[in-house]
């Protein structure tokens, strides 16, 4: 998740007018403070955006007081009264312990002393508590408390597969040759021999591929993909059986089923990715 970060980066933010959103804040260098109140204040943020979908904090920005969201000035922080390591330190009074939290601190080309920290929050698998013992997630661009179901819901990310769907489309060309008399016939002088013709056709094939990234193994997956008819070869689908109609356009419904436990990646001998792998859909004809 570590990014490359630069004093020359920031300054982007400011002059892409990069808005504040759910996974990226901004906080004014006093927003570190070593009170109680501010130090609670930090593991609140940061739960939050663990909680929620990760993101990134950048400590020493404050938000423009007229132009809401965006970012306004600089406000340099102190190294030597703010280390790297008290706010580290501060961070993981949260608990549960979030794991793969990166600070950087980015240096102020006009002082020796002052910086700015990106802290680079990843999306926890379950949620995370504030030091004020409290669960907070990001809503409108802010941290707020988080109702019960919503709790319950975030601590159960690591009891559910998870799945990530890609598609690819494979462009192929085909030369047929129409007229063809059967095998020996072709050479002889037969009258009214139909006239060769060789037609260039476009076709598609479809790749449709479901992941497994979660941490638990999905025991059964079904897959149903539609496709309006008119994408379609007409000589290769049974449309009588598989075609419906949705909004007045005709489609057609692809069904697989898996119970195999497929291995979609190996990284290392402990790390090993399950899924539902690659199933392809033949002859996806547009034209």
């Amino acid at each position: 998740m570590a990014g490359d970060w630069s004093f020359a980066k920031i300054q982007e933010y400011f002059t892409n007018e990069i808005e504040e959103n759910l996974t990226l804040d901004y906080k004014a260098a006093d927003a570190l403070h070593k009170s109680d109140g501010k130090k609670a204040e930090i593991t609140k943020d940061v739960s939050a955006m663990a909680n929620s979908d990760g993101g990134i904090i950048i400590y020493g920005i404050k938000e423009n007081q007229e132009k809401k969201y965006l970012p306004g000035e600089i406000t340099p922080i102190n190294i030597k009264e703010f280390s790297k390591e008290w706010l580290e330190q501060v961070i993981n009074t949260i608990r549960p312990k979030i794991d793969g939290v990166i600070i950087t601190p980015i240096p102020i080309e006009t002082s020796d002393d002052s910086v700015i920290y990106i802290v680079e929050i990843p999306k926890s698998d379950t949620a995370h508590q504030a030091k004020d013992h409290r669960y907070y997630k990001r809503f409108n661009f802010i941290s707020e408390m988080m109702e019960d179901y919503e709790i319950r819901d975030v601590m159960g990310r690591n009891q559910y597969p998870k799945f990530d769907i890609s598609f690819k489309i494979i462009e192929k060309f085909e030369y047929i040759t129409t007229g063809s008399l059967p095998y020996g016939l072709d050479s002889l002088p037969i009258a009214n021999k139909p006239e060769k013709k060789t037609e260039t056709r476009i076709s598609y094939t479809l790749f449709a591929k479901a992941t497994n990234i979660g941490a638990v193994y999905a025991n059964y997956v079904n897959i149903f993909i539609r496709i309006p008819l008119c994408f379609l070869r007409k000589d290769y689908f049974d449309y009588d059986k598989y075609a419906f109609e949705e909004d007045g356009l005709p489609y057609y419904e692809f069904y697989e089923d898996n119970t195999r436990r497929d291995v979609v990646d190996v990284k290392s001998l402990t790390d090993v990715v399950y899924g539902l792998g690659v199933y392809v859909f033949k002859d996806f004809f547009i034209g």
